[in-house]
């Protein structure tokens, strides 16, 4: 036990030695990245001209502790290249020997690829508690978006473990800057690229709501549509049904589950809605051979809402066109008479979920809306180079090194087409 703690007491006062003399230790890199508060400005992408910008970077000690000039660098990843200017008078950072700024004493370095190193030396001055050190630089071209900065720098030095420097990890990049002044947010004085404030933004997307001053009753607008708003039935009354004929079970089931109706086979006198598929269905006054042409009556003297399609597909649009017009806070429904049909057979959306992360419920939440506006093809891309989002049992590796996998050399795509009436 005692040999135990003279070691310890050996290695404590050894490490104390360190510090006192100056020398680097893995607890000081440690204060670095956990104390360096680095923060990463565009100056102006104006000056010195526009094929560069003038940037800065700001390390500020946040601790208890002062960070002195010892042989340690911080390593980041920076996409522009970080050129020669007026103040270095020297030239790329990608000479091996890199350059000091002689304001600063601090020392650019490229290293390789987009990754640069940032060291002190022996001209730089410590950096005392609550103090900051400013560190200009030029690069090459522009930097108009937070996004171009990357996170995760890290300091490091010979024979000690680097560290992640802490202010810099945020997939929110709050260590960079606001992009708020012209300069900084334009590529060149003549840049037409001139995004709003925010303010300006709320003001120019200010609108003033007008309950019932819709354009459109229903979307998209069908190929012919009369509407008397001044008459309505109720379906909120607990005594409505819809009655289903040509075997429209699944179109009922739907329909009920979205308006508070129970459905049967058979036909009361009156407040009900009628599902039935005919084939010799006129779309304003005129026969056709679309199969998805549907029509709407609301008939609020007898009471009876009728709903016919050229096929059950017809027939589903015809319930989204009702549950469309159905005032969901008291359960009436206008007056109305209604015949459509598609122009165009394919209406569909892409959805990328190769390369984008996305839940099921999110898909089935999209499928829901496309069906509200009569979309019936949704193209799922589950296959690309980033990854291989179909399990195929047989193929356990496609999922379990799916970035390594050239997806697109076994299949380019894969096109579902979702029929929303099913």
């Amino acid at each position: 036990m005692a040999a135990y703690l003279i070691l310890l007491l050996t290695a404590i006062a050894l490490d104390v030695v360190k510090v006192i003399d100056g020398s680097l230790t893995q607890r000081k890199l440690d204060y670095i990245a956990d104390n360096l508060d680095i923060t990463y400005e565009v100056v102006s992408n104006f000056k010195p001209n526009d094929a560069t910008y003038t940037g800065k970077i700001t390390l500020t000690n946040s601790g208890q502790k002062v960070i002195t000039n010892d042989a340690w660098a911080i390593y980041f990843c920076h996409i522009k290249l970080i050129k020669e200017s007026k103040i270095y008078h020297g030239n790329y950072i990608d000479d091996p020997y890199g350059y000091t700024d002689p304001n600063t004493g601090a020392k650019w370095s490229h290293v390789n690829g987009c990754l640069f190193k940032l060291e002190p030396t022996t001209t730089f001055k410590n950096i005392a508690v609550g103090d900051s050190r400013e560190i200009s630089f030029i690069a090459g071209e522009w930097m108009v978006s937070r996004s171009d900065v990357m996170p995760n720098w890290y300091v490091a030095a010979d024979g000690l473990e680097p560290r992640t420097i802490q202010s810099t990890v945020s997939e929110d990049l709050d260590f960079v800057s606001a992009f708020d002044s012209i300069e900084k947010w334009k590529r060149y004085e003549s840049d037409k690229y001139d995004p709003y404030t925010p303010e300006k933004r709320f003001t120019i997307n200010a609108v003033q709501d007008d309950i019932g001053a819709a354009q459109h009753l229903v979307l998209p607008t069908p190929v012919k549509v009369e509407v008397d708003a001044t008459s309505t039935v109720s379906i909120s009354t607990g005594d409505w049904a819809i009655v289903i004929k040509d075997n429209l079970h699944q179109e009922a089931k739907y329909l009920s589950e979205k308006l508070p109706m129970g459905t049967t086979t058979v036909t009361p006198s009156s407040k009900y809605v009628l599902l039935q598929v005919n084939t010799n269905l006129l779309v304003d006054g005129q026969t056709n051979s679309n199969s998805e042409a549907y029509t709407l009556v609301v008939d609020t003297s007898s009471q009876v809402i009728t709903l016919e399609g050229k096929s059950p597909t017809g027939v589903f649009w015809a319930v989204q066109s009702l549950i469309s017009i159905h005032d969901g806070s008291n359960g009436s429904i206008p007056a109305v008479t209604l015949s459509d049909q598609p122009r165009y057979n394919y209406r569909g959306m892409h959805f990328d979920v190769a390369r984008n992360f996305h839940s099921k419920e999110s898909i089935m939440r999209l499928i829901d809306g496309m069906s509200l506006y009569k979309m019936n093809k949704l193209h799922i891309h589950l296959t690309d180079d980033e990854g291989w989002r179909l399990e195929i049992q047989g193929l356990p590796e496609l999922t379990e090194v799916n970035t390594n996998v050239r997806c697109s050399e076994l299949f380019s795509f894969l096109l579902i087409y979702v029929d929303s009436a099913l």
